[in-house]
């Protein structure tokens, strides 16, 4: 799983988790490292996730994107 943290658009930290093997339908929990930092007024901050395959299938190559998603992160109090 790669993970990115942006603030409107531009990019403060990223990284990698490995992935836990698991079984269709199940679930696992995942800790995403992000450091800490301060958010300005007024930025919108996502976290995005990116999984992906890590070996070759015989449907797609590795690295093939499998699944993704992006979270508005809250923001501060004006």
């Amino acid at each position: 799983m790669d993970w990115r943290l942006s603030a409107d658009g531009r990019k403060l930290q990223q990284g990698n988790l490995p992935v836990p093997d698991l079984p269709p339908r199940a679930s696992a929990q995942l800790t995403v490292p992000v450091k800490p930092f301060v958010p300005k007024a007024g930025a919108e901050y996502f976290l995005e996730l990116s999984f992906r395959l890590s070996q070759d299938k015989l449907w797609a190559k590795r690295g093939h994107e499998i699944a993704w998603d992006q979270f508005r992160l809250p923001t501060p109090p004006r």
